[in-house]
């Protein structure tokens, strides 16, 4: 096998694990989102979700996960405007974060049949 195949495959693998964890990713996001509607003025966990999206955005670019990107990227528009830090932060809305975790959760079986079709989530 050449260097060339080797890292194909090295990259794919790890691809496919990136992939295989994202559920526990997408879970976290969901406990952070619910912890931060218990209380919405809570700087640490604000910023523990902010990092958990914008860390899921930047690696799913990097393995081409580019719907996931786009997602993750419109969680943290909505995000911003929730910033406990903005006195004119939009509160109660944590309902649109829980949708863009459901929207995250729907790439899944695409993903793991490497489909690129993803005109119906893009469209939510």
């Amino acid at each position: 096998m050449t260097n060339a195949v080797l890292t194909i495959e090295l990259l794919a693998e790890i691809q496919r694990g990136y992939l295989t964890n994202l559920p526990v990713q997408f879970d976290e996001c969901e406990h952070l989102v619910l912890l931060f509607e218990k209380d919405p003025t809570d700087r640490d966990t604000y910023a523990n979700l902010f990092r958990k999206i914008h860390s899921l955005k930047g690696a799913a670019g990097t393995y081409g996960f580019n719907i996931v990107s786009w997602i993750c990227h419109q969680f943290e528009d909505q995000l911003t405007l929730m910033d406990p830090a903005n006195t004119n932060a939009v509160a109660g809305q944590t309902n649109v974060l829980l949708e863009h975790v459901d929207l995250l959760r729907r790439t899944l079986p695409a993903l793991h049949r490497a489909d690129t079709d993803f005109h119906e989530i893009e469209s939510e």
